[in-house]
C-alpha cells in the first residue's frame, strides 16, 4: 500500500476540499484526486460521497478512517526511529546554505552529491549568512555553502567555488542608467535599497560608500532579493546586490551596471576540521573531484 494514499485521506477527511488537501501537502489537486481514487479501488469502497462539487466522507471512509491515522502515525514514527538509527550510523549530513545559493554553479554539486549518494541522509537548511558560523558550532556533521569574502579562520576548511561581484540595480528610467559602469561616489545622496543591516552584504556596501567619503542614506532594508528589486522597478531607490544573485531576474525596467571600486566575494563549502567523520569525508572528496 502507497502511504502517499493514506496520507491524501487523512487530509481530505479533515478538509474535505481537495484543493486545500493539494496545497497542505505540497502537491497538486489532479494528485489528490488520483490517489483517493486509486485507493478506493484497493480497498474496494467508496471512501467520499461526491455531489454537487462538495464531498463528504461515507460510512466506510469514517469505518476506514481510524486505521488510516494509525497506519499513518505508525509511519511516520518508523521514519523518526530510521532517521535517527542513520544519525547514529554517521549516515547524516546537514548542509547549511544562504538563500541565494540556488542561483549559483556550487550548489549543483550539492544536488548531484544527493544523487550519487542516496545512501546518506542530506539534511538541507536555508539560513541567513550571519548565522552561517553558529550553525557550524551547533551542529555535528554539517558543511556550509556561503559567501566568503577573506580566507577562512585555520579551524576551517574552506573550497571556493565561483566569484561574484557588486552591482547597481538601476530603474531604467535613472539618470545614471546610460552609464556603462557607476562610480560609488555617483550614488551618494540616492536613498539606497540594501539587504539587512546585520548581513555582511550591507556592510560591505556601507565600507565602499565610508572609502569614498560619504554615509549611504539607507531608505529601506530586507532580506529578500526579490522585494528590493520590485521597488527600484518602482522608482523608490536604488540598490547594490552581488550581481549573480540576481542577474536572472532582472526585468525591462530596471538595469544593471557594473560598480567601481567593487568587492569580489566567493560562493564556497566550509566545515570545522575537527570533523572526522566518514559520511563528511565523503561528501568533500566528491565536490573537489566533480
Amino acid at each position: 500500500m502507497d502511504i502517499r494514499k493514506i496520507e491524501f485521506f487523512v487530509d481530505l477527511a479533515k478538509t474535505l476540499d481537495y484543493t486545500e488537501t493539494a496545497e497542505r501537502l505540497f502537491t497538486t489537486q489532479g494528485n489528490v484526486s488520483k490517489g483517493i481514487i486509486a485507493l478506493e479501488k484497493e480497498l474496494g469502497v467508496r471512501l467520499f460521497d461526491r455531489a454537487h462539487r462538495k464531498i463528504t466522507i461515507s460510512e466506510e471512509g469514517n469505518l476506514a478512517l481510524g486505521y488510516a491515522q494509525r497506519l499513518l502515525k505508525d509511519y511516520q514514527e518508523l521514519q523518526k526511529v530510521l532517521k535517527g538509527y542513520k544519525k547514529q550510523q554517521e549516515q547524516h549530513l546537514t548542509i547549511f546554505f544562504i538563500p541565494t545559493a540556488p542561483d549559483y554553479q556550487g550548489f549543483g554539486k550539492i544536488s548531484a552529491f544527493i544523487k550519487a549518494h542516496p545512501e546518506i541522509d542530506v539534511e538541507l537548511k536555508e539560513t541567513e549568512a550571519n548565522a552561517i558560523e553558529y550553525c557550524l558550532e551547533q551542529e555535528n556533521n554539517a558543511v556550509a555553502f556561503a559567501r566568503t569574502w577573506e580566507s577562512a579562520p585555520k579551524d576551517r576548511w574552506l573550497l571556493k567555488t565561483e566569484a561574484d561581484e557588486f552591482a547597481v540595480i538601476l530603474p531604467k528610467t535613472h539618470p545614471l542608467a546610460e552609464h556603462e559602469e557607476i562610480k560609488i561616489e555617483e550614488l551618494q545622496g540616492m536613498p539606497f535599497l540594501l539587504q539587512n543591516e546585520s548581513s555582511l552584504i550591507y556592510q560591505k556596501v556601507e565600507e565602499l560608500c565610508h572609502q569614498a567619503h560619504f554615509e549611504p542614506e539607507v531608505a529601506y532594508t530586507g532580506v529578500r532579493v526579490e522585494i528590493l528589486m520590485k521597488m527600484v522597478e518602482k522608482e523608490m531607490g536604488v540598490s547594490i546586490l552581488m550581481r549573480k544573485s540576481v542577474e536572472h531576474q532582472l526585468s525591462d525596467k530596471v538595469v544593471l551596471r557594473p560598480l567601481t571600486p567593487n568587492k569580489t566575494s566567493h560562493l564556497s563549502f566550509i566545515a570545522k576540521k575537527n570533523q572526522e567523520v566518514a559520511v563528511l569525508k565523503t561528501f568533500w572528496d566528491y565536490i573537489q573531484t566533480h
